[in-house]
C-alpha cells in the first residue's frame, strides 16, 4: 500500500500521530515529478509492497536534508518506521 503524504497541508499533530505511525517506510522525494515517477515505476513493475509505504514531496532539493533529519528524529520517537529513502 502506498500512502501519499502531504505534511505541509496537514496539521502537524495529524501527520505525526496518524500519518507517520501507520507507515513501515517513507520515501522523501525532491519534488512532485519525482513522486509521480516513483509511483509510476512501482505500478509499472507491479511491485507488491510488504507494508505501508509513505511517499512525500519535499518541495525542492534545498529542503531535503532538513526534512530527512526531522523525519529521522520523528521516526525514532514513533519507533515503527523501519526505512527512510531519499530520491533527488
Amino acid at each position: 500500500m502506498i500512502v501519499q503524504l502531504k505534511p505541509r497541508s496537514e496539521a502537524f499533530s495529524a501527520f505525526i500521530f496518524r500519518g507517520l505511525k501507520r507507515l513501515d517506510a517513507i520515501v522523501l522525494c525532491e519534488g512532485k515529478t519525482e513522486v509521480e515517477v516513483y509511483k509510476a515505476v512501482l505500478r509499472r513493475l507491479d511491485i507488491e509492497l510488504p507494508g505501508a509505504l509513505g511517499v512525500t514531496d519535499c518541495e525542492g532539493l534545498a529542503a531535503v536534508p532538513r526534512i530527512a533529519a526531522a523525519t529521522a528524529l520523528l521516526a525514532a520517537l514513533a519507533r515503527k518506521l523501519k526505512t527512510i529513502a531519499v530520491i533527488v
